[in-house]
């Protein structure tokens, strides 16, 4: 009975979709691969047995290929290394910011924010309530915010103006 079940199981055929199903790949996949050299037992039927042979043969050319089974992830390390080799020339060179001084600039740039989001609501309050004519409303906001903007950007540069001041001098004092 075994020997009957192997000779069924050699000569098992199936679709490319069921061949896809089993390989975990998509139909398009199998059609790639039959034009690479898959062997097909009829047309659209796939010898189950056959295709095992090819696709192990396949992935260990592709193995040698890329340098053994650990060729690609010998890749990421490299890859990965060289990026912390970067993060670190980048350190040594003190191109990077620290931490604490990001999160006190971002701090800083939020208080200009809501300061100026803030009184820009002071700021139409009256106008608003004395318009009664919705295109008068909306220039009055357009204005408003308009002005909020430049008044934004002017503290923004300002406060990096003031950024820059201050890392000429603590460069300066290292070099």
């Amino acid at each position: 009975m075994a020997k009957a079940d192997a000779e069924q199981a050699r000569n098992y055929t199936c679709s490319a979709i069921a061949l896809a199903k089993l390989f975990r790949v998509t139909r398009g996949v199998i059609h790639d691969w039959h034009r690479s050299g898959m062997p097909q037992a009829a047309p659209g039927r796939f010898n189950l047995s056959d295709c095992l042979v090819w696709r192990r043969q396949r992935d260990a050319e592709v193995a040698r290929a890329s340098g053994g089974p650990l060729g690609a992830e010998r890749r990421k390390l490299i890859v990965e290394q060289r990026r912390g080799h970067e993060l670190d020339n980048a350190s040594r060179a003190a191109s990077l910011l620290p931490r604490d001084d990001v999160q006190r600039d971002v701090a800083a740039y939020q208080a200009i924010l809501d300061h100026e989001l803030d009184r820009l609501v002071g700021a139409v309050t009256a106008d608003l309530a004395a318009a009664s004519d919705p295109d008068q409303c909306r220039r009055v906001l357009a204005d408003a915010c308009r002005a909020a903007r430049v008044q934004m950007a002017e503290a923004l540069t300002a406060h990096a103006d003031a950024l820059a001041g201050e890392a000429k001098r603590e460069n300066g004092a290292r070099g």
